[in-house]
């Protein structure tokens, strides 16, 4: 079985474009390069997580992201090169 991020990759286009549309689905109020970033602290890459626990990742960035300024945000998603 092809897990479903996989295939919302395929179908969106590149990594980053796709996990970006999908947060923004997710989290419309939310900087996706922030919750990505926040997302990867925990994990190499987003690719083996299933569309229930990327939903579940995303929510608990939100959490975690609230607590910090725009500029420790900035920093950090630069630190994963979004």
């Amino acid at each position: 079985m092809i897990a479903p991020m996989f295939v919302a990759m395929h179908v969106w286009g590149t990594q980053v474009a796709s996990y970006h549309h999908l947060i923004r689905r997710l989290a419309p109020e939310a900087n996706p390069r922030h919750v990505e970033a926040w997302m990867l602290r925990k994990r190499a890459t987003l690719d083996d997580l299933p569309a229930d626990r990327f939903r579940h990742e995303v929510l608990l960035a939100l959490t975690g992201i609230a607590e910090y300024t725009p500029q420790q945000l900035e920093e950090l998603a630069r630190s994963y090169g979004l």
